[in-house]
């Protein structure tokens, strides 16, 4: 009575259970979830020592533990040495079921027996194959230890069902694997796509400042291949573009990430690798995909490519991607079929680009009510020589920052008004008073090199964002330096940012180290920031606000001499710096409302 009892129960509890192991084969949950209950059921059900999913790598021939319950503590993620486990083998090789009473006394067990554990000796074993489609993947390994009893025709077949349900769960981790794979794909050439690159972008970037080295970027584009789809039809574009894919992949090495990133446009990762030795890859690439030959396309296809390197060059992902579009578009204007490294030279090349211009366009093409403004504000300096020859060249640099941003132009009317104003109670001579002028509308040109998503943020800048922002002065400042006559506007640029007390960027300057026409440029640059409502403050322009705050920072931010002649001539002069606004202050009426006997 009482053996019929227990089997009853025993027969209960498998159903139970196998009801249990149908709600996890309609369930939706991951892969190692269903391991790790499958081995619960099946420790629990059967009292058993050790049960354990194992996975068997096809490829390596190795094993891992996907998830186990040794002595009722919960095990996953360990490597086995399936040449210690031979009924493992055995199960694997003839997909059936290998069931071992007593391992001291089996004979399949003879190699491995004296190095069991003294508590296997005696134990049941019960090895089942997980398989799908005739191949093996796995098992379910279950260990009876200590009650020294066999294995039930029913739990025998309860583990067929457990192995079913792993199966399954391998194949539907197999298929989403397969889905995860095509969503990270280019359907076309099999590269990873522009939303799987900019995440390995992002994560390489920060990798690389975790442990310390840098990594490159080089943006690729195909030069004309619209005249090759016009011409040969869009099917041949498509072959050329899965030629130049297979051909980056075999130039290319293992760590490097090679992406579609648009129609004609591919972007290459170089991890551990800085500006210098990506050059050398780029051009190596550019002469590979020149010599290829394509079948039926009469022409040579050749790419241009852009180059920009973490963190010489960039130090977030989209400013690498920013400023090896912008080097890219350097190439590309230059005649094609090139390498370009960033530099502040391509800024200018991008921003003619942009304007649908070629550079030497640009200069006699500017925007008619930029140059009159530029005009207009400079003609009331006394005559300076270079003044008139490098007009033409500041226009287009102002012209260049309004194409970014449309509001660049009142901006530049209203610092050229304080400027004008300032440096009419301000003792300088004419050509000192010339180049602060200038750097006073020059002093952000830098900020082309920032991407739009910066410079445009309203909420507060992570720490790698303000770093980028704090590159711009001397960015400004290699802009500039090339330009002949502009060599006394270079450090008024480069260093409008530093402070009195040494804290300010980009070298720390201080004191009187600082160019004086530089702390000029600095005040009014501050100054106009605060009275105008900007990104992230929340503050709307308020005059008083402005003139307490730079007397509250004379001596640390600002030359306090400085400062407070700078306060003289606003707070004397305050009813007409009170309508600072877009086109208020027109050009020529500060000068001659000034007023005398400044300090």
């Amino acid at each position: 009575m009482t053996e019929a009892l227990d089997r009853e129960e025993s027969s209960s509890a498998l159903l139970r259970s196998a009801l249990e192991v149908s709600t996890l084969l309609a369930s939706e949950q991951e892969e190692e979830a269903v391991y790790r209950r499958l081995s619960d059921i099946v420790a629990r059900l059967f009292h058993a020592g050790r049960v354990a999913v194992i996975l068997a790598d096809r490829e390596t021939g190795k094993a891992r533990v996907a998830a186990a319950v040794d002595r009722g503590e919960p095990v996953h993620n360990l490597s086995i040495d399936l040449e210690k486990y031979p009924e493992i083998q055995t199960a694997l090789r003839t997909l059936q079921q290998v069931v071992i009473d007593r391992a001291e006394d089996h004979p399949r067990m003879a190699e491995v027996r004296s190095q069991l554990p003294d508590r296997a000796l005696s134990a049941s074993i019960l090895v089942t194959p997980v398989h799908h489609d005739e191949i093996a993947r796995g098992v379910v390994f279950v260990r009876l230890e200590g009650n020294q009893r066999a294995f039930t025709e029913n739990e025998l077949q309860f583990c067929q069902l457990m192995a079913s349900v792993a199966a399954r769960a391998l194949q539907r981790a197999d298929d989403f694997a397969v889905v995860s794979e095509a969503a990270r794909r280019d359907g076309l050439t099999g590269l990873f796509n522009v939303r799987e690159f900019q995440r390995i972008l992002r994560d390489e970037i920060a990798r690389s400042e975790r442990v310390g080295v840098g990594c490159t970027l080089l943006m690729m584009d195909v030069d004309f291949l619209k005249q090759v789809n016009d011409t040969y039809g869009h099917p041949a574009g498509d072959r050329v573009l899965k030629s130049l894919a297979a051909s980056l992949l075999r130039h290319v090495r293992e760590i490097d990430t090679v992406a579609r990133y648009g129609g004609e446009e591919f972007a290459i990762l170089l991890p551990e690798t800085g500006g210098d030795r990506a050059l050398v890859t780029a051009e190596r690439l550019r002469d590979e995909i020149e010599r290829i030959h394509h079948e039926g396309i009469a022409e040579t296809v050749t790419v241009s490519i852009g180059i920009a390197s973490y963190p010489e060059d960039a130090v977030t992902a989209n400013d690498a991607l920013y400023k090896a579009d912008q080097a890219l578009y350097f190439s590309k204007n230059r005649g094609r079929n090139r390498v370009a490294r960033f530099g502040p030279v391509h800024l200018l090349e991008r921003a003619g680009a942009e304007n649908d211009m070629p550079n030497t366009a640009l200069r006699a093409r500017h925007d008619s009510s930029m140059v009159r403004a530029m005009r207009e504000s400079l003609g009331n300096l006394a005559t300076h020589g270079q003044t008139l020859r490098n007009m033409d060249i500041i226009a287009t640099l102002a012209t260049i920052m309004r194409a970014r941003d449309p509001r660049a132009l009142n901006e530049l009317r209203e610092v050229s008004s304080l400027a004008e104003l300032f440096l009419a109670h301000f003792p300088v001579a004419d050509h000192q008073r010339w180049a602060i002028h200038v750097a006073t509308l020059l002093r952000d040109i830098g900020k082309l090199a920032i991407a739009d998503d910066i410079l445009s943020k309203h909420d507060f800048l992570t720490r790698e964002e303000y770093e980028v922002v704090r590159q711009h002065p001397v960015i400004g400042a290699q802009i500039i330096e090339p330009l002949k006559g502009f060599d006394t506007i270079v450090p008024l640029i480069r260093h409008h940012h530093e402070r009195w007390d040494g804290r300010g960027y980009p070298d720390g300057l201080r004191g009187e180290s600082i160019p004086m026409g530089a702390r000029v440029v600095g005040l009014i640059d501050a100054f106009h920031a605060m009275v105008r409502r900007q990104p992230r403050s929340g503050r709307p322009g308020d005059l008083d606000y402005a003139c307490n705050e730079i007397r509250g920072n004379a001596g640390s931010q600002f030359d306090p001499q400085l400062a407070e002649r700078f306060l003289f001539v606003v707070e004397t002069n305050c009813d007409l710096i009170a309508t600072l606004g877009p086109g208020v202050l027109p050009y020529g009426t500060v000068a001659k409302t000034a007023t005398s006997g400044t300090p």
